[in-house]
């Protein structure tokens, strides 16, 4: 297996775990998924929805386009609304991934944090 079918792979292994996880999620009351459980932790709801927008900056990064903004858990109010916007990261990430050649893969990733140029290796 090369590089790129490992990462392939990999993404689809995270999709998939998050498909069971939004399962077991949505057994809970919608009580249970918005209780903050512990001083420092977010609520179930707030996790994912943060998740969801570091996997939404990364793809944009991954592209070269610009990050989005960080989202407020507002601005999704729901499991269902999460998984809709998930699908569609996890489809986005997919064909970006399968348009890779192997030269890709050895480029560095760039994107402009403030007044800094960060580089890391793909």
């Amino acid at each position: 297996m090369g590089r790129k079918e490992l990462l392939i792979a990999l993404y689809d292994y995270g999709a998939w775990a998050y498909e069971k996880l939004f399962a077991k999620i949505g057994e809970l009351s919608d009580e249970q998924y918005r209780k903050v459980w512990s001083r420092g932790y977010q609520s179930i709801h707030d996790t994912l929805v943060h998740n969801f927008g570091a996997d939404s900056r990364w793809l944009s990064r991954w592209q070269g386009d610009p990050s989005p903004a960080m989202l407020n858990p507002a601005e999704l109010s729901s499991l269902a609304e999460i998984k809709g916007r998930w699908a569609d990261i996890v489809a986005k990430r997919k064909v970006y991934l399968e348009s890779l050649s192997e030269g890709q893969l050895d480029e560095e990733i760039v994107w402009q944090r403030g007044s800094e140029r960060v580089r890391l290796p793909r």
